[in-house]
């Protein structure tokens, strides 16, 4: 994801209240955030990386309560080229979904992220993420709360791999990527 975007998503994702007791709340406006998404979306309607301005908007139109325009959205990103706009856009489906009350249909696309993650995304357990692990991490955070919403329980490991993370990357496995 580009340096830029990232700086957008982090507010959006982690103000989420879930995240509240894993990480200090960021006070992001949401109704700003979404403005900035629908900047994203109009401008770069036509650049490579559009996939990753719909998952930013359809995230976005989530946290504001837009569920109908979430799912939408997300489902523009998941037709794109690139894997984690792809396990990023079920997730937030997932939760649209199941905030509209289409319980099928969120179980469906949280098994589309679930497939995602576990077949295209590097593995923790081999301790490198490579350059994208902030991408990495929303992926995995938004699954989790995709996870928590629809089954009602927390996964066993997330604490543990957030531990694990940061752990890689004071290890300098994680690079930290300057541009």
């Amino acid at each position: 994801m580009m340096p830029f975007l990232r700086e957008f998503v982090d507010p959006a994702l982690l103000s989420k209240p879930n995240y509240r007791d894993m990480f200090p709340s960021s006070g992001a406006d949401l109704t700003a955030v979404a403005a900035l998404a629908d900047v994203a979306v109009s401008r770069g309607s036509n650049a490579p990386v559009s996939p990753h301005f719909q998952f930013c908007k359809a995230l976005a139109e989530f946290r504001v309560g837009h569920y109908k325009e979430a799912v939408n959205w997300a489902n523009l990103a998941s037709q794109g080229p690139y894997v984690y706009p792809k396990a990023n856009a079920a997730a937030v489906m997932a939760m649209a979904q199941f905030k509209l009350n289409q319980l099928d249909k969120a179980r469906t696309a949280l098994a589309e992220c679930n497939k995602v993650i576990e077949e295209k995304l590097p593995k923790l357990e081999k301790g490198d993420l490579g350059e994208d692990w902030r991408d990495w991490i929303i992926a995995s955070a938004l699954r989790a709360e995709a996870k928590r919403l629809i089954d009602g329980e927390p996964p066993a490991d997330e604490a543990s791999a957030l531990a694990q993370i940061f752990q890689l990357r004071g290890s300098g496995s994680i690079k930290e990527q300057r541009k």
